[in-house]
């Protein structure tokens, strides 16, 4: 394990310590770890494998565009820095168009304006469809458009806006993540994560489907969840100017 992975883990460890009851049981700590743990590996699992079906169906031009902006934000910022990752407009905004989902708990009851009821600890699922296939939000919004968001960002004018289309950034029109006081707090990690994972990716390896698939695999739906499929295979082929890039 790196240093820096092993010193983050011991933060966390250190936090679930000083933060448990005085009864709580040492299984009882594990298992909140273990929870931690899988809440904040799958979700990202799930992200830059969405993100990798779809970056494998563009064509070359656009790959090495993205890698071109990755490179000169590398080399204008020193390396990799978080400044850096704000450069990283078009893996951004791959990362926001491929956002799904939006399961919630009703932790308290809450009785709705038309009458309905959610008593506690029921699941709660927002039609995403209806919102993010909105045709007057999104144009042509049934085809997956991997830099709509890195365009709408060019058209801004205004510097504070230039987050306003950032995969962290939610709104009424993108909730992957929520909205307002109970939006993910773990998204501005998981979007340097995820950046930073698939910038390296797409600097080491050519990125395609095995011979015949000329289509992304398909979604696997259960229980409200949207996964990608986990058999679907891919090609990493090693670029050959990969190890210049020794950032």
């Amino acid at each position: 394990m790196k240093e820096k992975e092993f010193q983050a883990d011991l933060l966390i460890s250190d936090f679930l310590l000083r933060a448990a009851p005085a009864d709580e049981p040492p299984e009882g700590i594990a298992m909140r770890l273990m929870n931690i743990n899988f809440g904040s590996i799958h979700t990202s699992s799930i992200f830059i494998t969405q993100a990798l079906f779809e970056l494998a169906m563009l064509p070359a031009q656009d790959l090495d565009s993205i890698r071109e902006e990755v490179l000169e934000a590398l080399e204008s910022e020193g390396g990799w820095t978080k400044l850096a990752l704000l450069k990283f407009k078009k893996i951004d905004s791959a990362l926001r168009e491929v956002g799904l989902a939006l399961p919630r708990v009703s932790v308290l009851g809450h009785d709705l304006q038309d009458g309905t009821s959610l008593p506690p600890g029921y699941r709660v699922a927002i039609d995403m469809t209806a919102i993010h296939y909105n045709p007057q939000t999104y144009p042509d919004p049934t085809r997956c458009d991997l830099f709509r968001f890195s365009k709408l960002r060019e058209q801004e004018e205004e510097e504070e806006s230039s987050s306003k289309y950032g995969f962290a950034t939610p709104d009424n029109n993108y909730l992957p993540f929520g909205a307002g006081r109970h939006a993910c707090a773990g998204r501005f990690f998981a979007a340097m994560e995820l950046n930073i994972m698939l910038a390296h990716i797409l600097l080491k390896y050519d990125i395609s489907f095995p011979a015949g698939i000329t289509s992304r695999p398909a979604n696997i739906k259960f229980d409200g969840a949207i996964i990608p499929d986990t058999k679907a295979q891919m090609v990493f082929t090693r670029r050959r100017s990969s190890d210049k890039h020794s950032f």
